[in-house]
């Protein structure tokens, strides 16, 4: 085979990866995670850190393991990966939203300053509810973007088991629209009930987007042309 051919047919196969890298680069969604808290350390935050997480009567309520779900009279086990052909395991924690008296629990997060293009371009909150004694009536959750005053997710009723006292999966998405990028967002809880030894209680919340692939792949691809390119031309 000669020099040209050769050239040829390694350019035609470089030329062939720089568009499979481009095209996994720009198909492929990166999801990060904003709030991602199971309270296995009796604790909020480090994600976001715990200044970020605010109760309207006080320091956050919350407890590790299955002491927090049997102060409560809660179930002490959930269905951690929604999916009923699997066995509940114990929960990690909880917060109850009602530190004192009917609360909202807010959650801080600053979106990242860029999205994934559609159709991959949306947001992900996901969460484990329960009520305690009975009474969560008025219980919400909400998604509001401070910097531009708009309401993305108008306060909505978590769905809770027919035994509300077990755990109950919730899944709310929504589309990241362009102007959201670098704002800031506030999930908002709202305790319901009527004091602070009734209402909403939380475990496993996780809130996610979709951010553009790394595109370091192609950027390989492309300097590995460049050296072929360099290569062809010294052979001449």
């Amino acid at each position: 085979m000669g020099f040209e051919t050769r050239f040829q047919t390694r350019f035609r196969a470089a030329i062939g990866l720089s568009v499979l890298a481009l095209t996994c680069t720009f198909a492929a969604a990166a999801p990060i995670n904003l709030i991602r808290e199971d309270f296995s350390d009796g604790a909020v935050g480090p994600t976001p850190a715990a200044a970020a997480w605010v109760d309207s009567s006080g320091s956050p309520e919350v407890a590790a393991g299955t002491g927090f779900a049997t102060a409560r009279a809660v179930a002490t086990t959930y269905d951690n990966d929604n999916n009923a052909g699997t066995a509940n395991i114990n929960i990690p924690g909880g917060l109850e939203v009602n530190a004192s008296a009917v609360s909202t629990q807010t959650i801080t997060i600053t979106m990242p300053g860029s999205f994934d293009a559609a159709p991959n371009n949306f947001a992900s909150l996901t969460f484990w509810a329960a009520v305690r004694a009975n009474n969560a009536t008025g219980a919400s959750v909400s998604i509001v973007d401070t910097t531009d005053a708009l309401t993305v997710l108008p306060a909505t009723t978590p769905t809770f088991a027919a035994t509300n006292t077990n755990w109950q999966f919730n899944s709310f998405t929504f589309p990241l629209l362009p102007t959201y990028a670098g704002d800031s967002f506030n999930v908002v809880f709202n305790g319901g009930g009527s004091n602070g030894a009734n209402g909403l209680e939380l475990t496993d919340i996780t809130f996610a987007v979709n951010t553009p692939e790394p595109a370091g792949l192609s950027l390989a691809t492309v300097s590995t042309l460049g050296l072929l390119v360099r290569r062809r031309r010294g052979g001449r």
